[in-house]
């Protein structure tokens, strides 16, 4: 796993330090990257290397199906 502590790559382009902000566009569309790289000097944006997630796609799944009034209720709560 990742810690914050670890030194974030050089920009590509002028190999100055990078810093890690939070994506903007995270969710919408296409976007999956949680986090970019923003470099300090000229101010090129690149994506930030994924964390290594040691928990396995199998553990986070429900363990038990949901039903249908559940699923519902879910959405009604859901609405504004």
């Amino acid at each position: 796993m990742r810690t914050d502590d670890e030194a974030l790559p050089p920009c590509t382009l002028c190999s100055a330090p990078t810093r890690r902000e939070p994506n903007p566009f995270y969710g919408t569309a296409l976007s999956v990257h949680r986090h970019v790289l923003v470099c300090t000097a000229c101010a090129t944006v690149g994506f930030a290397p994924a964390p290594d997630d040691d928990t396995p796609e199998e553990a986070r799944r429900r363990t038990h199906r949901i039903g249908l009034r559940a699923r519902v209720a879910g959405w009604y709560r859901a609405l504004p």
